[in-house]
């Protein structure tokens, strides 16, 4: 009785300590397979000109990286830890250009990546080659360029300046403009504005003043005579025909000598004088000015 007591004590003894041991065997944790996922309702996030900041929402089963490759743009944080309601925070500065621009962000999750395309929208632009014009008197065809990403509308301030009908801007497109001749004798001025929605552009038009050719003769006799002084608001002085058969250019007061004793014609052509001052008049038998 006390051997089989002990032979039942020992398989006793025995299956405790292998129960113990296979309750003492603990299973390996399965390895996290990492995925993203964007949250429902999550599109390509699109800025205004101005730039701003916007939320992007995501589901990641792992730790994860945030990027994106383009320098105007911003995303923080940069990385974070597993979660169903993740976010980063996209910012983007104001585009000052006249184009569309776009950037990708990028989560990335061991193996695993994801993508969305962040557009901004482009500064819409008016822009001309050059801002003023000068025209001559007598008019003519006035061509320029029009850069714009934008439609717009034309108007002009006077009517002495019209939009040759054949032509209309979009994008890169060249504008030609009549002008008409400015029979005054004062310069003017107009403007051409170019217009869209929130942007305008303007082009200055200046035009010369008609100028009409004048002359002024005087008969003198002597062996030198001084020119007078011709003024006015837009005088040009053209040139001095001394009457001796030489010509220069008109400048006031130049005195010019004579090789002898005589009667001489002394003629000036020029544009725009409204006065003449005779420095002296000693000699001076005639002053015409039928022609001034």
């Amino acid at each position: 009785m006390k051997k089989l007591f002990s032979k039942h004590t020992f398989f006793l003894l025995l299956t405790t300590v292998l129960l113990a041991a296979c309750s003492d065997e603990k299973e390996e944790p399965q390895p996290v397979t990492p995925s993203i996922t964007w949250a429902d309702g999550q599109s390509s996030p699109t800025f205004a000109t101005a730039g701003g900041t916007e939320a992007v929402l995501f589901a990641a089963t792992a730790d994860w990286k945030a990027g994106v490759d383009q320098s105007w743009c911003q995303v923080a944080p940069s990385q974070g830890a597993a979660g169903e309601d993740c976010e980063v925070r996209i910012t983007v500065e104001p585009n000052d250009t006249p184009d569309e621009r776009t950037a990708t962000l990028t989560i990335r999750s061991g193996e695993v990546t994801a993508q969305l395309t962040i557009v901004q929208v482009q500064k819409d632009a008016i822009v001309v080659a050059q801002s003023e014009y000068e025209m001559e008197s007598e008019g003519g065809t006035l061509d320029l360029k029009i850069n714009t990403n934008v439609e717009f509308t034309v108007s002009i301030s006077a009517d002495w300046i019209r939009q040759n009908p054949d032509t209309r801007a979009l994008e890169e497109v060249p504008l030609s403009f009549v002008i008409d001749a400015n029979t005054a004798n004062e310069p003017r001025e107009a403007v051409i504005t170019f217009t869209s929605d929130n942007v305008e552009q303007t082009v200055t038009v200046r035009q010369k003043a008609y100028l009409a050719d004048q002359t002024l003769s005087i008969t003198f006799t002597g062996t030198s005579f001084t020119v007078p002084t011709l003024a006015g608001a837009y005088f040009a002085g053209n040139d001095i025909t001394w009457g001796d058969g030489t010509t220069e250019p008109y400048k006031a007061a130049t005195t010019h000598p004579y090789e002898s004793l005589n009667t001489y014609t002394v003629t000036i052509r020029s544009q725009g004088a409204e006065t003449f001052t005779m420095q002296d008049i000693a000699g001076v038998s005639e002053i015409d000015l039928s022609g001034f």
